[in-house]
C-alpha cells in the first residue's frame, strides 16, 4: 500500500501459488508477488515461451490516468520469472496499451460517474494450431462483459501485437 492511500488505491499484485492436489491447500512459493512491487498489478496468469517462464498481467487504474486522452488505459504487461517461479528476472515489459486496440468503452469511474476507459483485464495467451499466438483480454466495459484478442506478428511474447477487430 501506497503511503496515505485508502481502499481501491493500495498496490496490487500476483503471487503463485502451488498444492500437490487440486483440492488441497495452496501455498506461496514466495513472499512477495511475482509482479513487480511498484506497479498495481492483477489477473497475473503464467506463460511459457522457449522454456522461459513470464507471468502476464494487466496494469489497471488507479495508476495510469493518461491525461492526454482523459481516461485510464489499461495495459498488459509480461515479467519475466526465475526457472522455480520463486523470483522475477530483468524489467518488466508493456505488450499493449488498452487504447491501442481502436476501440472506446465507457464505464463506471470510482465514485460511479460515467468515463471513458481503456481498461484491461484477464489476459491469457493461447498457442494456436497454426502456431500463431494470441492474447485475449477484457476492456471491462460498463453493463456487460467483452474479450477482445491480440495475435503476435512475431509468434513471441514481445510482439508486436496487432488487435483483431472481430475476435
Amino acid at each position: 500500500r501506497e503511503k496515505g492511500t485508502e481502499g481501491l488505491f493500495c498496490r496490487r499484485g500476483t503471487q503463485i501459488a502451488v498444492c500437490d492436489v487440486p483440492d488441497g491447500t495452496f501455498l506461496p512459493i514466495a513472499d512477495r508477488a511475482a509482479t513487480p512491487l511498484t506497479q498495481s498489478c492483477i489477473d497475473g496468469t503464467l506463460y511459457v515461451e522457449n522454456d522461459i517462464p513470464y507471468m502476464v498481467y494487466s496494469r489497471d487504474w488507479p495508476s495510469n490516468f493518461v491525461k492526454e486522452l482523459d481516461a485510464y488505459d489499461g495495459e498488459i504487461w509480461a515479467q519475466q520469472l526465475s526457472p522455480d517461479l520463486a523470483a522475477p528476472v530483468g524489467e518488466p515489459f508493456q505488450l499493449f496499451a488498452s487504447s491501442e486496440s481502436g476501440r472506446e468503452w465507457t464505464a463506471l469511474s470510482i465514485d460511479a460517474q460515467p468515463t471513458h476507459r481503456y481498461g484491461s483485464d484477464a489476459p491469457f495467451l493461447s498457442r494456436m494450431q497454426n502456431n500463431s499466438l494470441l492474447l485475449t483480454w477484457s476492456p471491462i466495459p460498463a453493463g456487460n462483459y467483452t474479450v477482445c484478442a491480440a495475435v503476435s506478428k512475431s509468434g513471441s511474447i514481445r510482439g508486436p501485437w496487432q488487435h483483431i477487430e472481430k475476435p
